[in-house]
């Protein structure tokens, strides 16, 4: 009875030691690299590259503090598995030029498909890749961080993935034993996946994550899904309340991941391509945003970059290239914006029928039409009549002034109509 006893104490002891290990430099590390981009300069093997002084001197500016910058290392090696040094040193300029602009950069294993198909035939090149990335950075800058791999899937499954990201944080541990590292788990990052996360006893992580949630929102015609994508071209994401309540749900599942693990939370990529519409996208940025920095998780918006590597590919078009400008209002949303609020929470402005007359509406005109266009109030309806055709282009305009209207919120109107032609 007493051994029984003796083991039963002993156990209790090590899950609560494991569960309070020491992250608060990690946890620190992730409110300094909340609002972050990605920087496509050295993804998509050679079918681009940007400029790095430039490009994160802009970034700075903007307001971001981090950027995630994917790296397809395995297009860069010799048949040993060795980098090449010519595709270190771009890889250094990346990086030199986040720090210079006092931002985190995060370096990763990116655009490799084939480690997911094949998993035991890439191991040793994964693990070569990581030896010689630890090496290479083991003197830098700790405001460099690591993210062991991009979106792992297919058949590097969920247990086989933990073994081979602990490999690889061992072999990072091996020349850089303080620096923050990025783990995830796989099924492509994702939230829903979350619980089979495996967290190394290490002080120095953050767990990353993706949110695209859903695909029906964010991937309207993305040419990479295939034709089933175009299958849910126009559909909206009008923050209702069941839309915000899922969303937040979701959000939540994560933080308590985090509590109860004890390890701070990343969100590497989310973002909505342009085939959504404007008001989609803005509103699902802004609120996704929102409520990553409401929960202390730091982000990477999709991306900065990737809409020159090929001309008729689908993008989220945060800043566009050619023009050197960034795409409003949706940096705003993730930067600068307060959240918009659910239609749930509806206060009612305005409400007319008509059945007292027309005013407080007037009907104004452009192209100077007045005269053939009469404003009357008919059995409560407000009648407008048009009593000629012109060759010209020309409007009429039935105005109400609502001087009540705040930035940041959501509004809706509806309206009843009915033309005898």
């Amino acid at each position: 009875m007493r051994k029984i006893i003796l083991l039963l104490i002993l156990f209790g002891i090590t899950l609560g030691t494991k569960s309070q290990i020491n992250r608060t430099n990690a946890f620190t590390r992730n409110l300094e690299m909340q609002k972050g981009i990605n920087w496509n300069g050295l993804n998509y093997g050679k079918y681009f590259s940007l400029d790095p002084e430039i490009d994160m001197k802009v970034i700075k500016e903007r307001g971001f503090q981090s950027v995630r910058i994917p790296v397809e290392w395995d297009a860069f090696v010799d048949a040993s598995y060795n980098i090449e040094t010519s595709f270190f040193t771009e890889v250094d300029k990346a990086i030199q030029a986040a720090i210079a602009n006092e931002l985190f950069p995060y370096i990763n294993i990116h655009s490799w498909t084939e480690i997911s198909d094949e998993p035991e035939a890439y191991y040793d090149e994964f693990i070569h890749l990581w030896e010689q990335i630890a090496t290479h950075y083991s003197s830098w800058s700790d405001s460099l961080m690591f993210e062991i791999l991009n979106e792992p899937a297919g058949n590097l499954t969920l247990e086989l993935f933990n073994q081979f990201q602990r490999d690889a944080l061992d072999k990072i541990r091996e020349t850089n034993p303080n620096r923050i590292v990025l783990i995830t788990h796989a099924m492509y990052s994702g939230f829903q996946h979350l619980p089979a996360g495996d967290i190394p006893w290490d002080a120095n992580l953050i767990y990353t994550l993706h949110n695209y949630s859903t695909h029906e929102i964010t991937h309207q015609g993305a040419d990479f899904l295939g034709d089933y994508a175009y299958d849910f071209m126009g559909t909206v994401w009008s923050a209702s309340e069941p839309e915000f309540t899922q969303m937040i749900s979701d959000i939540e599942s994560v933080k308590e991941f985090s509590d109860s693990n004890n390890i701070p939370i990343n969100i590497g990529e989310f973002g909505v391509f342009t085939n959504a519409g404007n008001n989609t996208r803005y509103r699902w940025l802004n609120v996704m945003a929102n409520l990553f920095q409401n929960n202390n998780f730091s982000y990477a918006v999709w991306d900065f970059g990737s809409n020159i590597y090929k001309a008729n590919s689908n993008s989220t078009d945060m800043f566009t290239i050619f023009k050197g400008a960034w795409n409003e209002p949706f940096t705003s949303a993730i930067i600068d914006d307060a959240i918009i609020s659910s239609k749930s929470n509806t206060n009612l402005l305005f409400e007319h029928d008509f059945e007292s007359g027309i005013d407080p509406f007037k009907l104004t005109f452009w192209n100077a039409v007045d005269d053939r266009v009469i404003l009357t109030h008919d059995n409560g309806q407000a009648k407008i009549t048009v009593s000629a055709e012109t060759e010209n282009d020309w409007d009429a305009h039935l105005t109400y002034d609502l001087d009540s209207l705040e930035v940041g919120h959501y509004y809706a109107l509806s309206v009843d109509l009915k033309a005898d032609t």
